[in-house]
């Protein structure tokens, strides 16, 4: 289980008394860091912890929820300002208090893990092309942000997804890739796509990309 915050500082302060409460491997991790990015992907039946201790827009919350999600299911912290409904309805798994008791938020996470094993088919652990598993991901530092880094990511996302016929909004892509506040650069995402192609080749694969509503969509297909 891995949070993923807009604030590090703030969530992990949170985080402290979770972890004294029976969740000692709950990492906390900036929104963009790569390396939770993986630890989420290829672990089964992972849990991602969304953290956004300040109050943004509604809609800057839904679309990170939105994109998040593709990587695996998704816990909101929910401050006070914030509606549960208007989390759940943007995609979210559950939405917790955040200023809850630590007891209480502990028990909650507790209980979604044991949802997510019942209900959710377990993905078979998979071992990255590009960066560490679970246990090689340190506690702090800001995670790996590189052009390559970002690229070997997009290759573990998109053909971990390739059976499931997933289709990837550039729009997605540019926030999971990007900061907090600001998302990847489309020429440079479109660069990190055109350099994938000979990857995916290699690996039987082809990207279909699609122009809908003013911009574009990915899917993985097995190559003709």
């Amino acid at each position: 289980m891995v949070v993923i915050s807009f604030d590090p500082d703030s969530s992990r302060e949170w985080a402290t008394p979770i972890r004294r409460n029976g969740l000692g491997q709950l990492f906390t991790r900036p929104w963009g860091d790569l390396d939770a990015y993986r630890v989420l992907l290829n672990s089964p039946c992972s849990l991602a912890v969304f953290d956004v201790p300040d109050e943004r827009p509604l809609s800057v919350v839904r679309d990170h929820i939105k994109a998040l999600s593709l990587i695996a299911p998704v816990v909101v912290l929910a401050a006070k300002c914030r509606s549960v409904d208007e989390l759940l309805n943007a995609g979210a798994v559950d939405a917790l208090p955040r200023h809850a008791p630590a007891q209480e938020i502990s028990a909650r996470l507790r209980a979604d893990l044991r949802w997510l094993a019942t209900h959710q088919v377990e993905r078979p652990e998979r071992r990255s092309l590009s960066g560490p598993g679970p246990a090689d991901m340190p506690r702090g530092g800001s995670g790996s942000r590189t052009s390559q880094a970002s690229q070997a990511f997009m290759l573990d996302l998109l053909t971990a997804q390739s059976e499931s016929g997933v289709t990837f909004s550039c729009h997605d892509l540019r926030l999971l890739l990007g900061s907090a506040g600001t998302p990847l650069s489309r020429r440079a995402l479109r660069g990190r796509v055109e350099r994938l192609s000979p990857k995916l080749s290699a690996m039987g694969h082809r990207l279909s990309r699609n122009h809908q509503w003013g911009q574009d969509f990915f899917r993985v297909e097995a190559a003709s």
